[in-house]
């Protein structure tokens, strides 16, 4: 089985700890990165080209949609997901040109890993 590359993106502690905790537990996922600030994020994506990069929309640094926006600009070929607490911001990014997904931090577990298979 392939294995999916990921950088972890988020302003909060203890969801990107938590979130790197799940995914680093399932088979076929392997996180490569794991950032607290859009800067590093964008640094990380360039550094590893990962399959998926998750990302919250707000970070310090860079937003996620400019961190879309550069990903796209440079034709980077890591898909973008962002992981989002608020419908208000899926709807958002579901409008932003070049997002793969969005996934909500309050959805199950086999919702959040399923589509980065």
């Amino acid at each position: 089985m392939r294995c999916t590359s990921l950088v972890i993106a988020d302003r909060h502690p203890v969801v990107l700890q938590g979130l790197t905790s799940v995914l680093v537990a399932q088979n076929g996922l392997k996180v490569v990165a794991c950032c607290s600030d859009g800067l590093s994020c964008i640094e990380a994506i360039r550094s590893f080209v990962p399959d998926i990069a998750i990302l919250d929309i707000s970070m310090p640094g860079l937003t996620g949609l400019e961190i879309l926006t550069i990903a796209n600009s440079e034709r980077l070929s890591t898909r973008l997901v962002f992981f989002t607490a608020s419908v208000q911001d899926r709807e958002l990014v579901m409008a932003a040109v070049g997002a793969c997904g969005v996934l909500l931090k309050d959805a199950a577990l086999d919702i959040v890993v399923q589509p980065l298979r």
